[in-house]
């Protein structure tokens, strides 16, 4: 059983800037013919950033003709979103992101040294008052290794489940999947990473 996208059935790893500097000869034909584009001509400027389609946005009145900006339309089917009963606010979401930290390369390349000290680093952070005040709340969360998660009868794990927040996620000890995940999270997963939760149990990191 597949745990991420089913379409997914090729891929290729570029760990750090470096690698894609000296290899573009290469990455860049294959990073536009894997995107149905034009191989010799360059890549275009990237877009404005919009989070869904402009023709399921409109700029309408309510109902006490006060203007709600941009609003979805009623019913876009193309779209699933938790809105609040207005349809102006979003009042749930799952975002995914990642970004390599200064000094340290991608996840894929660092060394079991390396993640503890990028764990340290993050965990000072996000267990501090400071970003507890960020997110508008006066006491600390809890930070859960990834371990701890993908124990069988991990508790926390329920509560993600349950919540909508536990993301799809390879199986390493799988033999049919573990090259897979391997390419994704590298060969010391799930080490050194780890899931913060808020206090109201709120947000997800």
């Amino acid at each position: 059983e597949r745990k991420i996208d089913e379409d997914l059935n090729a891929g290729i790893v570029i760990p750090d800037y470096d690698v894609f500097v000296v290899f573009q000869e290469f990455l860049v034909p294959l990073i536009q013919d894997m995107h149905c584009m034009e191989v010799q001509p360059n890549f275009e400027p990237h877009p404005p950033m919009q989070f869904f389609p402009r023709y399921v946005m409109t700029e309408t009145q309510n109902e006490t003709h006060e203007s709600n900006g941009n609003v979805l339309r009623e019913n876009p089917n193309e779209i699933q979103l938790n809105l609040d009963t207005s349809g102006r606010f979003i009042t749930g979401a799952v975002v995914e992101c990642c970004r390599n930290l200064d000094a340290f390369e991608f996840p894929l390349n660092l060394s079991i040294a390396q993640l503890e000290r990028a764990e340290r680093i993050l965990t000072s952070k996000i267990l501090s008052m400071l970003f507890a005040n960020a997110i508008g709340e006066e006491e600390l969360g809890t930070y859960y290794t990834m371990n701890e998660i993908l124990e069988s009868q991990s508790e926390i794990r329920t509560i993600l489940a349950t919540s909508g927040l536990l993301i799809p996620m390879l199986d390493h000890s799988d033999p049919y999947q573990t090259a897979e995940s391997i390419a994704l999270n590298g060969r010391y997963w799930p080490y050194g990473r780890g899931v913060y939760v808020s206090h109201h149990q709120d947000l997800v990191a």
